[in-house]
């Protein structure tokens, strides 16, 4: 506490009687970055184990800069992400800032995705036949299709 005391004398020494400190200007830069790690595993059990340790080691990672704070500056940036929260609308489905998100892709090639399309029509045509048959009818001819393929770029 004494110590305190005399470094904040010290950083006072030479301003002017009443003149009022400015505190310190910040910035905060925010931004998204992507990174692609291709796994070379051959079976599932080995393609997760791999995952999640790419995983471990970026969630190991300071990505918020926290190591490098002093007490003060790691209670600015609190204040700041709480104040972006209420303003912004943050809420628990967002990711949030210095937290990584991770999503898992795998590439299909157009006679695999042709192949589940498949399936699922045959699927779709078992379900649709059998709640027909709960409700006493028959199922009539296809009159509408819906495909939705989500591509990762």
């Amino acid at each position: 506490m004494m110590m305190r005391r005399l470094m904040e004398q010290e950083s006072d020494f030479g301003e002017e009687e009443g003149e009022e400190k400015k505190p310190e200007e910040t910035v905060t830069v925010a931004f998204t970055a992507t990174a692609t790690w291709p796994l070379k595993s051959a079976t599932a059990e080995e393609l997760i184990i791999e995952a999640l340790a790419i995983r471990k080691k970026i969630e190991g990672l300071d990505l918020e800069g926290k190591a490098v704070k002093t007490p003060e500056e790691l209670e600015a940036m609190e204040e700041a992400a709480a104040e972006a929260y209420s303003r912004y609308g943050y809420d628990d489905g967002e990711p949030k800032p210095g937290k990584p998100t991770f999503m898992f892709m795998k590439k299909i090639d157009d006679a695999k995705l042709d192949e589940m399309k498949k399936a699922a029509f045959e699927k779709a045509k078992a379900e649709a036949a059998k709640n027909a048959a709960l409700a006493e009818r028959k199922v009539g001819p296809v009159t509408g299709l819906q495909v939705q393929v989500i591509s990762a770029g």
